[in-house]
């Protein structure tokens, strides 16, 4: 058996501040420069972003970390994106994005949340690891956020719970043709 150790990050790189509109983040650019040259470093196998809303975002984290981290996947949905992408030093041989995977996807009236708009989805990588030809399922996500300071009102209780259920199901139906899985993103949970 062959025994592969991975170091992995995910990250929300938290480029919008309470609002859909990408461009509300205070100090955006100098945040994504940050996170690029420290990604930069090559510390990490793979990494899982969230929240980079923006391609021209993408294309500039990508000058940092392509040469440390060569393979990677931006995945595209939704109004005003899904925000995800993935970065890895392993090559990536098949990549998909299921989109309407979960029934419940936030409101389309609310638009300060933003959820229903970025069409809340699952990216798949299938990873290429070295050596001895390992298949690695990579899964990233980000799930609806909760929208409450103080853990009372919980407007979205069945959406989470929902999205929870289904993205627990579909891993289980996509990744019987791997060797291992790893799942990564921003969960919207507060440890209790």
């Amino acid at each position: 058996m062959t025994t592969v150790k991975l170091k992995v990050l995910t990250l929300n790189c938290w480029f919008v501040l309470g609002v859909f509109v990408p461009l509300a983040c205070k100090d955006r650019l100098e945040r994504m420069k940050e996170i690029g040259r420290e990604l930069s470093v090559g510390n990490y196998d793979i990494v899982f972003l969230q929240e980079v809303w923006l391609k021209s975002d993408y294309q500039l984290l990508c000058q940092y970390i392509l040469p440390a981290m060569p393979y990677t996947h931006y995945y595209y949905s939704g109004i005003i994106g899904s925000g995800l992408c993935l970065f890895s030093k392993f090559k990536i041989i098949e990549t998909s994005q299921f989109r309407s995977l979960f029934s419940l996807n936030g409101y389309a009236h609310r638009l300060m949340c933003g959820d229903w708009m970025a069409d809340k989805s699952v990216g798949f990588a299938k990873i290429l690891l070295e050596p001895g030809s390992i298949k690695l399922n990579a899964y990233t996500t980000h799930l609806h956020a909760q929208y409450s300071e103080d853990n009372t009102y919980h407007a979205y209780e069945e959406h989470r719970c929902l999205q929870s259920f289904e993205l627990a199901k579909f891993l289980r139906d996509t990744s019987c043709s791997c060797d291992c899985v790893v799942v990564g993103g921003d969960f919207n949970i507060t440890p209790n």
